[in-house]
């Protein structure tokens, strides 16, 4: 039976359904699958994701190499071998050694992962190795729609998140960086459970924006880090709704201000922290416009700061919140 999955675009999905169920490997979740079956869903999900990857980054290396023809007979046979080396990467071959020529043509490569529910594991560990050779070294790749069931997945240097759910909350450590960007690693995403950032045995640093826009269910912690980045990036009051759009959009828009604990513990900021809410001049208009507004809402729950630095500015403003402890470094 064919998947009955219906992507953004309004087209159906083309893959065989997995066992008796509606839908492919690829758009299923783990609690539909059956428990003896679970091992061999995840095989074939990571069997599926492989070859993508393999497939598309293919694609692109060979418009990669059209855009620079190599000019001397040195540059010739370093591109052949290059071009080798990536012909045993994707098929298969294992410990293949990448040059650093073959990496910088990677670094010039995109890959957009759009609508997948990925499995319950950890770090993706189902990923073949070569695929995930491929995508470490990748100039970036954009995670788009996607479902996440576990709370930790792999987060190399050019990883990125859009409009994704992770149905397990998340646990992140210091990024590894290749250069120095304004983009937020995290953006229109919702957070279900849990979210961690929190130092590695590697580094401290945080060095990349985190949320933009996201929606949190449950408790942030931050925890023994060194945020150079901003950390949450909210939605502008007036952005949407205020130009006429339904009252669902509103009612979806507070959430974004709404957080129920948040814990910051031994971390330093570089940048500000603000977590404010809507002034009393935005409060006006969006009653003028009929949206209601509630002492509820724009509420952070609760607060507990403790023995973390700020070198620029802390900020809560217009927001309902309760402080259960301060103790600045």
């Amino acid at each position: 039976m064919q998947c009955t999955y219906i992507n953004k675009l309004g087209s159906r999905c083309e893959k065989e359904s997995f066992k008796d169920l509606r839908e492919c490997v690829s758009h299923c979740t783990e609690e539909e699958v059956q428990s003896d079956e679970c091992q061999d869903y995840r095989e074939i999900f990571y069997n599926f994701f492989s070859k993508y990857i393999f497939e598309e980054v293919n694609k692109k290396f060979k418009e990669v190499l059209k855009l620079s023809e190599p000019k001397t007979i040195a540059e010739k046979d370093s591109r052949q071998d290059d071009c080798n080396t990536f012909s045993k990467l994707i098929g298969g071959v294992k410990e293949v050694e990448v040059s650093p020529s073959l990496k910088e043509h990677m670094r010039k490569i995109y890959l957009i992962v759009d609508e997948l529910k990925f499995p319950k594991d950890v770090a993706m560990q189902g990923l073949s190795s070569n695929a995930t050779l491929i995508l470490k070294n990748l100039g970036g790749v954009i995670f788009k729609k996607c479902e996440f069931n576990s709370s930790s997945t792999i987060l190399f240097a050019e990883f990125y998140y859009e409009h994704c759910s992770f149905r397990k909350g998340a646990r992140i450590t210091p990024f590894p960086d290749l250069k120095d960007d304004h983009k937020y690693r995290y953006m229109y995403c919702k957070f279900q459970s849990d979210v961690e950032v929190m130092s590695s045995i590697y580094s401290k640093g945080i060095n990349s924006n985190l949320f933009y826009e996201c929606m949190f269910d449950a408790k942030i912690t931050l925890l023994d880090v060194d945020i150079n980045k901003n950390v949450f990036y909210f939605p502008e009051f007036n952005k949407g709704f205020i130009a006429g759009e339904n009252s669902n959009n509103f009612f979806s828009f507070k959430k974004y201000y709404t957080i129920k604990q948040l814990l910051i513990k031994k971390c330093c900021f570089e940048l500000s922290l603000k977590l404010n809410g809507f002034n009393e001049e935005d409060i006006d208009k969006l009653k003028k416009e009929g949206h209601r507004l509630e002492n509820k809402d724009l509420v952070i729950s609760s607060v507990d700061i403790i023995d973390s630095k700020f070198k620029s500015k802390f900020e809560i403003k217009y927001s309902h919140c309760t402080i259960k402890e301060l103790c600045f470094g």
